[in-house]
């Protein structure tokens, strides 16, 4: 399996800028990485594309349980799509 780095923390609390800081630090590029093109190399589990495969009904009508249900299988998900280096 790939090699991830799970950042959790309260939301307003420097969730992007630690990850665009990670990404700087980790790959090392040539120049600092856009802040604003973060999903092009992080993924987030708040998407409603993670969870539409397991979740057949509307978004709309998903539930909390119902999310946290099928949350195991959206990170595995995630986890197979990121590739390590």
């Amino acid at each position: 399996m790939s090699r991830i780095i799970w950042l959790a923390s309260y939301p307003k609390s420097g969730n992007t800028w630690m990850r665009a800081f990670l990404h700087n630090l980790l790959r090392d590029p040539k120049q600092a990485y856009d802040i604003n093109r973060l999903s092009e190399f992080s993924f987030s589990d708040s998407g409603i594309h993670w969870y539409s495969p397991y979740l057949t009904k509307s978004w709309q009508d998903w539930t909390a349980q119902e999310i946290m249900a099928v949350r195991i299988k959206a990170q595995q998900d995630m986890a197979r799509m990121s590739a390590d280096d």
